[in-house]
């Protein structure tokens, strides 16, 4: 009886150790963790990432007992086993139901104590053991993670318990049996037996002096290992003091190691981090944690300040009393300053204006700057751990996104522009570049995608790009109109020629008159084209902006619907502007006509001046416009508005939105000429529904200048009996002008080109009275052609034609010795009546 009660108090006594131990490793298993947990409590990774972590983590925690190698596994509130190293086919499956010999579920036991009150408890079942190949009774300790849905533990067979217990009463009862034998003996052999003792109490004397000395040796390995660990470990005291430290330790702090010991915890944590420190060591001295773990300064002796992890534990007497701490101290210093630098790159990617994003290979976003979640208006949590798909629309994802990530993962860089509508931004126009993010391996795990804003910069471009073509469509214009008046003048002189052939009103003569209308209609029309190019007669004065808008509305009044309501608002002590009257009263009726157009039902009609200062900044959003002060004109209508689309061309000539036969489509673009002509701008602002506002920019000028060319006409037609030299490259024209000149009795040579007029010159300089010069010409050209006539002879009358009606080459050639000068096409009278003035000077 007394062998099974000493048999059950041992079996008792080594359970409740076993138990014990295997509480003491899941709660430093927990504590280990514990800093992951706060990263996700601090939102610092998700509750994935902390989850993957924390698998990875307590994967390496095996241990070493009584009986082998032991592990920490973990498993979540579901059922499915996250960790289990010594069974890894059973990773993420399902053991919800899995059952022990006696018919009890294992994993909802195991849950249970888990989420229990307490967060933690034993369970006892039974389960196959690997080594026997039986089932065993096994106690198994776990400890829930709330937070994560998940628990952690680890166990312990407990029948080599009972085995050893067998043993023990074996050993008990043949124990007795010996020593009732040995007592009889020791009646009958009493002496011999006393003799055995002392035998046997000599050999255990000696037992003991080797195991003294095995424990000298044990004490001796120990102080090599703590004194030579790779790592800083210290004992210490409850209140701090160190007790004993090892070279690491005193080689972290710069310091001998009979120095260190001297000090304390409190003369080497930096102040800062005292109160973290009491808070740890409170924590162990109450029980409420097995291990702590902190980072801390620590000031060396050089008062540098060292980052350190320092871990602990609180060992306690055999009647729980505290007794020191075992402390192990890791130098950070190199890994928060990486920290530290990244830290910096994170601020310097979340203060860029581009968006930057990390997408997996999953297609998930693993990070986001700031500019990308203000920019779709979400909180980052919205964004990191979710798919592209449903960030940015299935369609999105499937039609153009996902074909770039997966070109971006097989290495490439993928780069594109293009118009993307943002709930923070609205539509914008971006530059998207797609980059290979590699990791550790050097393998592409992700891609970096980078958005610029560059909807500002395409503003620019495609107004340069307008400003181009409407340079471009100016020259053809003008280019076009000048051949046209050469044409014209053919038509016009070959008409009249035909007139003056017959006599009396004709049928022929009739339509004659006809042909010759419609050629003044069409001069017209090239005379549209030629402001539209800007190299039409602008007759420049010092001009009150005001008085000529009053001026221009008293005869819009006349001709616009009285629905249409308008309204004048006038700026005060406005600056003259140099500027043409009949152009600027041209540009203030084509405006307000279309605007009168806009509104068939009525409406309002706006007109308003004001002036402005333009400075650098608004000069770089507007082409072709130079700083300075300007007069501003706005007309605005309360019409249906222009679409986009239709804005972008609404200058071109030619481009027009109303019916057929209704308009030329010059309207506009004539106003656009005048405009640049007096160096200027125009604008357009308008939304569907909404209506429209042009704003004119003209500059301000503080002294005049009249550009005045001697255009000549007089009241009547004289002929005359001079020679006259007539230089064209049109056959046409000279054919025409040449019979209109000698129907009035002039004598008439003429040359295709300058180098033939030269020729004829030199040949007769005395011979001519007068030569009439196109500028417009190949070869040579009118105005080398006019250098060299006036250097054979300075006193020869050359009258000017060109299609360019007072272009700044035509002033020139004035201001060098031309006589005059006539625009084409002209007519016959108008040629005779310029001839006849000139030769009369």
């Amino acid at each position: 009886m007394v062998s099974f009660f000493l048999a059950h108090r041992y079996m008792e006594s080594t359970k409740n150790q076993r138990l014990s131990n295997l509480s003491q490793m899941v709660h430093m298993a927990r504590n280990a963790i514990q800093p992951i947990i706060k990263d996700f409590h601090e939102k610092k990774i998700n509750k994935q990432t902390a989850v993957n972590r924390i698998r990875d983590m307590v994967r390496r925690m095996t241990y070493h007992d009584h009986s082998g190698k032991n592990y920490i596994f973990m498993s979540s509130y579901d059922g499915t086993m996250l960790v289990q190293p010594f069974e890894p086919e059973k990773e993420m499956t399902n053991m919800w139901d899995l059952l022990d010999h006696h018919g009890k579920f294992i994993i909802q036991e195991l849950i249970k104590a888990a989420k229990s009150p307490q967060g933690k408890g034993f369970v006892q079942y039974h389960y196959l053991a690997p080594a026997s190949g039986r089932p065993q009774e096994k106690y198994s300790f776990v400890i829930g993670i709330p937070e994560l849905d998940c628990y952690i533990g680890t166990g312990k067979y407990m029948d080599d318990i009972r085995a050893a217990q067998r043993n023990y009463i074996w050993s008990a009862v043949g124990l007795t049996t010996l020593l009732l034998i040995l007592l009889m003996i020791l009646v009958k052999y009493s002496i011999k037996e006393v003799k055995k003792n002392l035998e046997k109490l000599s050999h255990e004397n000696q037992e003991h002096k080797k195991t003294h000395q095995a424990l000298k040796q044990s004490e001796a390995r120990f102080r090599l290992a703590f004194d030579n660990a790779a790592i800083g470990r210290a004992i210490a005291q409850v209140d701090g003091q160190f007790i004993r430290v090892n070279k690491y330790f005193a080689q972290i702090m710069g310091m001998k190691v009979s120095e260190l010991r001297l000090k304390s915890w409190q003369e080497i944590i930096h102040p800062d981090h005292l109160t973290e420190k009491d808070a740890c060591d409170q924590a162990l001295l109450e029980n409420k944690e097995t291990g702590v773990q902190m980072k801390a300064r620590l000031l060396s002796l050089e008062n540098l300040k060292i980052w350190a992890r320092i871990s602990y534990v609180l060992i306690r007497d055999k009647e729980d009393h505290p007794m020191y701490f075992v402390c192990d101290i890791q130098d950070i210093s190199a890994q928060i300053a990486y920290e530290d630098m990244l830290k910096k790159y994170e601020r310097i990617v979340d203060t860029s204006i581009d968006q930057m994003s990390l997408v997996n290979r999953d297609y998930v976003y693993e990070a986001v700057n700031e500019a990308y979640v203000k920019n779709h208006d979400l909180k980052r949590e919205d964004i990191v751990g979710h798919s592209v798909a449903e960030i940015n629309s299935q369609i999105a994802f499937e039609k153009t996104i996902k074909s770039h990530l997966d070109a971006a993962l097989e290495g490439r860089i993928i780069q594109y522009q293009s118009e993307f509508k943002y709930r923070g931004l609205g539509q914008r126009y971006m530059d998207v570049w797609y980059f290979p993010y590699k990791n550790a391996k050097n393998e592409v795990s992700a891609v970096v995608v980078h958005v610029k804003d560059i909807t500002e910069t395409k503003i620019m471009e495609d107004k340069l790009l307008q400003a181009q073509k409407m340079e471009a469509i100016g020259t053809l214009a003008g280019g076009i109109a000048h051949d046209f008046n050469n044409i014209l003048s053919a038509i016009m002189g070959h008409a009249e020629l035909a007139q003056m052939s017959l006599e009396g009103e004709t049928k022929i003569s009739a339509n004659l008159s006809q042909i010759i209308v419609a050629a003044e209609r069409a001069k017209e029309l090239v005379k549209q084209i030629l402001t539209f190019s800007r190299k039409s007669e602008t007759d420049l004065r010092l001009i009150d902006l005001n008085q000529q808008l009053l001026e221009s509305i008293n005869l819009l009044k006349r001709t616009i619907p009285k629905m249409v309501e308008i309204e004048i608002k006038l700026g005060q002590e406005l600056e003259p502007v140099m500027a043409d009257a009949t152009q600027l009263n041209q540009v203030i009726m084509n405006l307000a006509s279309n605007a009168s157009d806009a509104m068939p039902e009525g409406g309002k009609l706006t007109f308003a001046t004001t002036s402005m200062d333009l400075d650098q900044d608004f000069c770089e959003t507007h082409l072709e416009i130079k700083p300075g002060r300007y007069l501003i004109l706005t007309v605005t209508d309360t019409g249906s508005g222009i679409d986009k689309k239709t804005q972008d061309k609404i200058f071109d000539p030619f481009f027009t939105t109303k019916e057929i036969g209704k308009g030329t489509g010059l309207g506009l673009s004539t106003v656009y000429g005048i405009i640049k002509e007096h160096g200027g701008q125009i604008t357009c602002y308008s939304e569907l529904g909404q209506g429209t506002s042009f704003r004119v920019y003209l500059p301000v000028h503080e002294t005049a200048m009249r550009l005045n060319l001697p255009v000549l006409t007089i009241q009547e037609v004289a002929g005359g009996d001079e020679s006259i030299l007539l230089v064209d490259d049109e056959a046409a024209i000279r054919k025409s002008s040449a019979l209109i000149l000698e129907n009035k009795g002039y004598t008439v040579q003429t040359a295709a080109n300058g180098e033939e007029a030269l020729n004829v010159f030199q040949g007769h300089p005395s011979r001519f009275d007068l030569v009439i010069l196109d500028l417009g010409m190949p070869g040579m050209g009118g105005k080398k052609c006019l250098k060299q006539l006036l250097a054979l002879d300075p006193s020869l009358k050359i009258l000017i034609a060109s299609g360019y009606s007072a272009d700044g080459r035509i002033q020139d050639t004035l201001n060098q010795g031309a006589s005059a000068f006539i625009a084409k096409p002209f007519r016959g009278n108008e040629l005779l009546k310029a001839v006849r003035r000139l030769l009369d000077r």
